[in-house]
């Protein structure tokens, strides 16, 4: 099986004094059903290179949960997330390892490679449908229906010069991003957050991560 490292989300707990990590279970189900190994990453990682070579990762997911440090709450943000997945991106940028931005994860690449975020309403808790680039996924109709759960989305004219745009929302935004070097996606949808996958997601993370099937 493949070996993906997972981001997690930081949980404080103030009558413990404890900042903890959280993964979503239902990453596990949809990861092991495609094949792929999940390893939670905790966040106080010194070096993510060392550490992932060690225990022979193969891609990374950049997993949702709260917002990008920069555009967090007073408060609310977690620092030690946004340094460690600086670090992946750079790790898989040199050694062209795939990896997959979800929701806070495309958000936290486009932050990286030097965009911005802008806030939103109306998507949060909520489906719409997106259009596919159909040079990137081709499906019936070109559109696909999708979850989503994000205050923060991102705009043509913010995108970073190194990300492609490959899918859009009805209002415009930008729901899905490739890097034009790099076997790096990012997407505004939760794929772990459907009772069943669906087919474009199974084919997406494929794609990605067990390209040879």
């Amino acid at each position: 099986m493949k070996r993906i490292g997972l981001t997690q989300r930081v949980v404080v707990v103030p009558e413990h004094g404890e900042r903890r990590d959280s993964l979503d279970q239902r990453w596990t189900g949809l990861m092991d059903g495609l094949g792929c190994q999940v390893i939670p990453l905790p966040n106080a990682i010194e070096d993510v290179a060392t550490y992932s070579r060690d225990l022979g990762i193969e891609g990374f997911i950049l997993t949702g949960g709260d917002d990008v440090y920069e555009y967090s709450q007073p408060g609310t943000g977690a620092p030690e997330r946004d340094r460690i997945e600086h670090q992946i991106i750079d790790f898989c940028a040199t050694g062209k390892v795939p990896l997959l931005g979800v929701c806070r994860g495309l958000q936290a690449l486009v932050n990286h490679f030097g965009g911005s975020l802008s806030p939103i309403d109306g998507h949060v808790q909520t489906r719409h449908s997106v259009e596919l680039d159909p040079e990137w996924m081709a499906v019936p109709d070109g559109r696909i229906e999708v979850n989503s759960f994000h205050n923060m989305a991102i705009k043509t004219d913010d995108l970073p010069g190194q990300l492609t745009a490959v899918a859009w929302s009805e209002d415009g935004t930008i729901e899905a991003v490739v890097h034009s070097e790099y076997r790096i996606t990012g997407i505004m949808w939760h794929p772990e957050r459907e009772v069943m996958p669906s087919a474009l997601d199974v084919a997406l993370i494929n794609k990605l991560f067990v390209p040879d099937r």
